[in-house]
């Protein structure tokens, strides 16, 4: 029999863990209940995920005029929308309980963000 001793190495901010060092180090920069994190969609906008969830926390409960404001602040990039959203702590940033309505869907978002960006792109070359 033998015996094998691996370390194992966990995020910070949230339960991801993995074998890797480097693995964990690069998740860590970029997750999204990492309040310091780094925004690697790029953008003109500067991640200030701790100011968007406080503001969000005290917008409780989230409508979608919060996640419109929201996808103002951010630039529409959804990982940091993502981000403020889960870092706020609420958690039925997803639906509308009242009218029983999806509020933010993060896929939604991102198909929205990307076809924007190719719509600039096709203008950009006329």
């Amino acid at each position: 029999m033998r015996v094998v001793t691996k370390n194992v190495f966990y995020c910070d901010h949230c339960r991801k863990h993995g074998l890797s060092r480097y693995a964990m180090e690069n998740h860590e920069r970029k997750c999204t209940l990492n309040p310091k994190r780094a925004c690697l969609w790029g953008g003109s906008h500067v991640p200030d995920t701790a100011r968007w969830a406080t503001e969000i926390t005290d917008r409780s409960p989230i409508t979608e005029e919060d996640i419109a404001w929201l996808r103002t602040e951010t630039d529409g990039c959804p990982p940091c929308m993502l981000a403020a959203l889960r870092q706020s702590g609420i958690a039925d940033y997803h639906y509308d309980i009242t009218n029983s309505q999806r509020i933010f869907d993060y896929d939604e978002e991102i198909a929205a963000y990307r076809k924007n960006e190719r719509e600039d792109a096709a203008r950009d070359q006329w």
